[in-house]
């Protein structure tokens, strides 16, 4: 799996460290496809390497811009190589299957803490919470790599786009 990540984001070096760990443990080989610009990722992305079988894109600001993963998602189109992202933005825009944070779930979250915080509660008495995770796929790009998805995992999905 070609990873693409952003050694200079906190963010995205670390989610690279735990996808290399998780792989790791899965005999999944693992290929770094390291970029701190947006004009370095859309390169990287445009040049997987011959041994990879799918691309992994992690959060970082640097792959997030329209013109950096749309030329990333077609390269891989083109390759016919699935694409994954923590972003459900992704499958939207072609990407084949996502996993991450609802940002505007999060954000809606984060506001009514603040409000908590503001009325006066004091924040260490505040629970920690995490973000609602979404799963998401597109079908067409399953279909355009002849990737068959079961009513069962289909189910599991928060976002279809068909």
């Amino acid at each position: 799996v070609y990873a693409l990540f952003d050694p200079q984001d906190p963010v995205g070096a670390r989610s690279f460290v735990l996808v290399k760990k998780a792989a790791d443990r899965l005999g999944v080989e693992l290929i770094p496809g390291p970029a701190s610009d947006s004009g370095k990722a859309l390169d990287r992305g445009k040049t997987v390497p011959d041994r990879a079988d799918a691309v992994f894109i992690t959060k970082s600001l640097a792959f997030y811009s329209p013109k950096t993963m749309k030329g990333i998602i077609e390269t891989s189109q083109a390759l016919k190589l699935p694409l994954s992202a923590e972003s459900p933005g992704t499958v939207e825009m072609g990407g084949l299957v996502s996993c991450g944070e609802d940002f505007y779930s999060t954000g809606r979250q984060a506001a009514r803490l603040v409000k908590q915080i503001l009325d006066g509660t004091p924040p260490q008495v505040l629970p920690v919470e995490s973000p609602h995770l979404l799963l998401a796929v597109n079908l067409n790009a399953a279909r355009s790599m002849g990737v068959e998805l079961t009513d069962d995992t289909l189910k599991l999905m928060d976002i279809i786009v068909r």
